[in-house]
């Protein structure tokens, strides 16, 4: 039995003795060849550079290929399109670059350094900046950080199908992931001019997470679509189905949408701006949130002509609290001088909007305001419409009912407006000490109560 037991005992470490041999020569041989292959990917880029007719400079502080599992990284990259008008900077701490082992042997190769055919793909940048300027009428400048950027394709793209027949893109099943995390949007030099600050930035423009999923089905021509979005203040979601119609991929007619959205969001104690230079402006409470369903099919040919416009179902509300502009020096001074607002006689010092709200919703060309609510240091008002929108023709979208009532009018407003209707020879109609004004027709023609009836 000793013998026996020994005897498998030897086999157990000869075997485990042989594993890791193969293991240490694995690596061996992948850390070898992907030095090689790492040298012949530098050495392609760097030649497929420099024969751009527009000059791209592209550096990094290392370069890493591993054969075994098919990728590239680029550690600290730097990508600059040099353009004079318009230059772009990206820049990353690490990017991943994983496809197929066919793809990645193309890019070792000296004479077809490039990728005629994509099956797989993904791609992952750490603390990636995008940063650049337009410089056309005004200076504009922009930056987007994420945290996190993660590209994964998986389908069948031809540079071919794409040159000569891109509706055959259509023939094979595509899928797309996207996400990202901890986006932040900045122009810098509006920003300062405006005096945005990072608090502001942070709640109304930053995102948390983003996740977005295409997939394309051939057979059925379906695609399906899920996105969601993310941050401390806001949420959003859309799902939903986009069906392409035709015989065939040559002759796509049309296409039937079927999507669903949600959103909504809180943003608490907004401040921006100085009270001497732009005026300084703060909010304590911004709320929405909105539902939204759309069916609906799309010939191609009747929309480009111009067909009405479709807006689905629905449902949209909108809450602000607390809204106050402060004026102070040079400022004050020039808005005070404005002709109306001394007529006014408004204490332009301070301006509040305690609140407003509206409600609003929508039936494929049918938009109903339900309610619209304002209580501001100036005038209260109230409203409420019906519309049906024409996209073809805006002018002729109807107006079936609009009622706005203003009252408590502050300072010498009520006198400026009954001094408007004498010199109209017109009378509004009043309901208790309220202003009213009733609208129908259409936007290229509307009437007035108390003017054309």
């Amino acid at each position: 039995m000793k013998t026996k037991t020994a005897k498998s005992d030897n086999k157990l470490k000869f075997s485990l003795a042989v594993v890791i041999i193969l293991i240490v020569i694995l690596f061996a041989v992948n850390w070898i060849v992907g030095n090689i292959m790492e040298n012949k990917l530098a050495q392609n880029i760097e030649k497929s550079l420099k024969e751009l007719e527009q000059p791209i400079n592209f550096s990094y502080q290392q370069l890493d290929v591993n054969p075994i599992f098919a990728q590239a990284s680029f550690k600290n990259g730097k990508l600059q399109l040099e353009n004079s008008r318009n230059p772009i900077n990206i820049q990353w701490d690490q990017a991943v670059y994983k496809s197929s082992y066919a793809d990645l042997l193309n890019l070792m190769s000296e004479e077809n350094f490039r990728i005629d055919k994509i099956h797989a793909l993904k791609t992952n940048f750490d603390n990636l900046k995008i940063s650049g300027a337009v410089q056309e009428a005004e200076y504009f400048d922009y930056l987007f950080t994420f945290s996190e950027l993660k590209l994964d394709f998986n389908g069948k793209l031809s540079r071919q199908e794409l040159k000569e027949k891109p509706s055959q893109i259509l023939a094979h099943n595509q899928n797309l992931e996207l996400s990202f995390k901890d986006f932040e949007l900045d122009f810098p030099s509006l920003f300062d001019k405006i005096l945005i600050n990072s608090n502001l930035q942070e709640k109304l423009l930053n995102l948390d997470e983003v996740n977005l999923n295409v997939d394309y089905t051939a057979d059925n021509k379906n695609i399906k679509i899920k996105e969601v979005v993310n941050s401390s203040y806001s949420s959003g979601k859309l799902t939903g189905n986009i069906k392409l119609l035709g015989t065939n991929v040559k002759e796509i007619t049309g296409m039937r949408l079927d999507l669903e959205s949600t959103g909504q969001f809180d943003a608490k104690n907004l401040k921006w701006g100085l009270s001497d230079q732009t005026g300084k402006y703060t909010i304590d409470k911004l709320y929405g949130k909105s539902e939204f369903e759309l069916e609906r099919e799309v010939n191609f040919d009747n929309y480009v002509k111009g067909e009405s416009i479709m807006l689905g179902e629905s449902d949209y509300d909108f809450n602000l609290e607390g809204l106050k502009m402060q004026f102070a020096g040079r400022l004050k001074e020039k808005l005070s001088a404005n002709p109306l607002v001394m007529m006014s006689g408004i204490n332009i010092n301070e301006i509040m909007v305690n609140n407003f709200n509206m409600s609003y919703q929508t039936n494929n060309q049918e938009m109903k305001i339900e309610k619209a609510k304002l209580d501001s240091s100036l005038v209260d008002a109230e409203g409420a419409a019906d519309l049906e929108l024409n996209n073809q023709y805006p002018d002729l979208s109807k107006i079936n009912t609009l009622e706005l009532k203003l009252s408590d009018f502050k300072g010498n407003l009520r006198k400026i407006f009954e001094g408007l209707e004498k010199r109209m020879g017109i009378s509004l109609p009043r309901e208790g000490d309220a202003v009213v004004l009733e609208v129908k027709g259409t936007f290229a023609n509307p009437r007035v109560k108390g003017v054309h009836y």
